[in-house]
């Protein structure tokens, strides 16, 4: 039993050893291996929001699609993309009540910074149009305060303020010109 303890008692020591030794060496061996969560992409978070025209015949989707600071904003009908537009998380796409025109050809979207806000017309048929820089181009004394609606199928009532304070008059945007007509009276 004796020479037994002398052979189990260095044969345990030189196991030990070699455990001890096979551990430290491959323990710095190894590169750290990144976390599950550090591989994954960026979250993709979608929004829809579908609006009838009044007259129950056209559906206008705007998609959202959030990635990291960026969103993706799409405008479409049906099949049909109208508009698409990736911008940073802080500008934002809103459709007005009054989006469509009477006739359903036209629609017109408003696209809003921190301190300022713009306005598209996009067509059935896929073109676009900004109204904000064609009205500053011509009429720099106004500011645009809101876009309410139409007035008829290719008519956009503008409402503005003076750029040096006070109310300003409203104007009609024709569409199919791309022009603007000073009205008597402003709307509210």
């Amino acid at each position: 039993m004796a020479n037994q303890i002398k052979i189990v008692i260095p044969a345990f020591i030189v196991v030990a050893i070699f455990v001890g030794v096979v551990t430290v060496f491959s323990g710095k061996s190894q590169n750290p291996k990144p976390s599950l969560a550090a591989l994954e992409p960026t979250p993709i978070v979608v929004q829809k929001t579908e609006i009838v025209s009044p007259d129950g015949k056209v559906i206008l989707l705007m998609n959202q699609k959030r990635s990291g600071d960026n969103i993706s904003w799409t405008f479409s009908i049906g099949d049909t993309q109208l508009y698409q537009e990736t911008l940073p998380k802080d500008i934002q796409f809103s459709i007005p009540f009054n989006t469509f025109a009477p006739d359903n050809k036209f629609i017109f979207i408003k696209k809003t910074s921190a301190n300022l806000s713009s306005y598209i017309v996009l067509s059935s048929s896929g073109k676009s149009m900004e109204i904000s820089e064609l009205f500053y181009a011509k009429y720099s004394e106004y500011k645009i305060t809101d876009i309410t609606g139409w007035a008829a199928p290719n008519l956009l009532i503008v409402n503005t303020d003076k750029v040096g304070g006070g109310k300003g008059p409203s104007f009609w945007f024709d569409v199919s010109s791309k022009s603007f007509i000073r009205l008597s009276n402003r709307f509210n």
